[in-house]
């Protein structure tokens, strides 16, 4: 069997979702053509750092050249009209959302065809956006006076600026579109549920928030969860030879911003250097790849870089490798506590971590996705975004050896890319043998 697969992100693309979509179709054992962009620029998601070796036998990857996602779509269409009949299903992954609008017309053209709607982020109620929702508007003069308390001069002068009213008025308009892409999502997500054969998600957590809503519940029997997974077969063997240093290790691989970022940790570092001033000689934390402006100005404006190291991206299996030597990995989960009760995302890296086999240090809410997994798994600890819990997990570690009890190999194994394939597998013959 043989399925058209539509990813904005794949490898050699470095990015997490292409990465997620990449173990788990290499590992299957269909084959498959992937409808990818074409990968030349570096932005924040397709990193500088080229995946060239990340190919299968049973995947061939069609680059579309198109630098606008309209015509990237518009193509996409073309393509699988001139080859529909050597496809049996197909699968859309998002984000991006055009993914699933591709699927939806190829749906419409074709609808005796089988079609997979995974949904790597959810796009409808998504806390990322209710977050910027609920921004104030950062050039209003009230915000002004919070943040800067300023004197009475600096005060009218911010009060008649020409800039902040130019600047207020390009921020209202910006909210305006959000609000639209709200309707779109809204709109495309109903068209999904309704056409789609199989809907995917990637943990328990936001399968029960996708359905939960009246207007999709009637959809749960469509829907299935299949696992982000680890890939042995990209780990490398790590010596065994006892470390050089005896100073502890915490690794960080991946994304940080403005909403997921590492400010509580970094606080609870400083606390720990005021406390110990020899605290470079017991830790070390090491972040490769992008970290927000704030983030790297705390790092320096309290003198926290010798306990505290930005490293430049590095290519995916490097990441495995770091992962592998590091005596803890650090996982950092976007603070959603005023949004959300339990946090619903499965963090790519999370299933990397596993499978490098090192505790699992964990920033997140102590309710969700990543809670429960590491709470199955036994290989690490949780603690919330508060600096004070961070400064005293930290502390236990450092200066009293605190480690979990150790990884649960059987609970490890749901998220090997082998067995999270096969159980993709079976749910794809189950869906190609279901008459209409």
């Amino acid at each position: 069997m043989k399925g058209f697969v539509i990813s904005w992100f794949y490898p050699p693309g470095n990015s997490s979702e292409g990465l997620v979509t990449y173990k788990l179709l290499s590992n299957s054992k269909y084959k498959y053509d992937v409808w990818t962009k074409k990968t030349r620029e570096k932005n924040i998601w397709d990193r500088p750092v080229r995946e060239t070796d990340l190919v299968s036998n049973n995947v061939n990857i069609i680059q579309n050249g198109s630098d606008s996602k309209k015509e990237w779509q518009q193509e996409a269409i073309k393509y699988f009209s001139e080859h529909q009949d050597e496809y049996d299903f197909i699968m859309s992954r998002i984000l991006p959302e055009e993914a699933h609008e591709i699927a939806l017309k190829i749906k419409a053209l074709f609808p005796q065809k089988k079609w997979i709607a995974s949904f790597g982020d959810p796009i409808v109620d998504s806390p990322y956006i209710t977050c910027k929702k609920k921004a104030n508007n950062p050039f209003l003069l009230k915000e002004y006076i919070i943040k800067e308390k300023p004197s009475l001069p600096r005060t009218i002068k911010i009060f008649i600026s020409p800039v902040r009213f130019a600047k207020k008025y390009i921020w209202n308009k910006k909210r305006e579109e959000a609000q639209k892409v709200v309707k779109r999502f809204k709109k495309l997500n109903t068209e999904v549920f309704e056409k789609a054969d199989i809907i995917l998600l990637n943990n328990d957590f936001q399968f029960k928030r996708a359905f939960s809503p009246k207007q999709y519940s009637g959809f749960q029997h469509k829907g299935a969860v299949i696992y982000h997974s680890f890939d042995r077969r990209l780990y490398p063997v790590v010596s065994k030879q006892k470390k050089s240093s005896k100073k502890i290790v915490f690794s960080y691989v991946g994304h940080l911003d403005e909403i997921r970022n590492a400010k509580a940790l970094f606080k609870a570092i400083n606390k720990l250097k005021q406390e110990d001033t020899s605290l470079s000689k017991k830790v070390e934390f090491n972040f490769f790849g992008h970290i927000g402006s704030k983030d790297r100005e705390y790092i320096f404006s309290h003198d926290i870089d010798d306990v505290v190291k930005i490293h430049s991206d590095i290519g995916y299996k490097e990441s495995l490798k770091k992962a592998s030597e590091a005596d803890w990995n650090l996982l950092i989960d976007a603070n959603f506590n005023k949004e959300l009760d339990e946090y619903i995302y499965f963090p790519a890296k999370l299933a990397d971590y596993l499978g490098a086999g090192k505790n699992i240090f964990a920033i997140s809410q102590l309710k969700g996705t990543t809670a429960s997994i590491i709470a199955k798994t036994k290989g690490g600890k949780v603690v919330s975004h508060s600096a004070e819990d961070i400064f005293l997990y930290l502390s236990k570690i450092i200066y009293q050896g605190y480690k979990p009890d150790g990884f649960d190999k059987k609970e490890v194994a749901e998220y090997n890319a082998v067995n999270v394939a096969k159980k993709f597998d079976k749910l794809v013959k189950e869906m190609l043998d279901e008459k209409d």
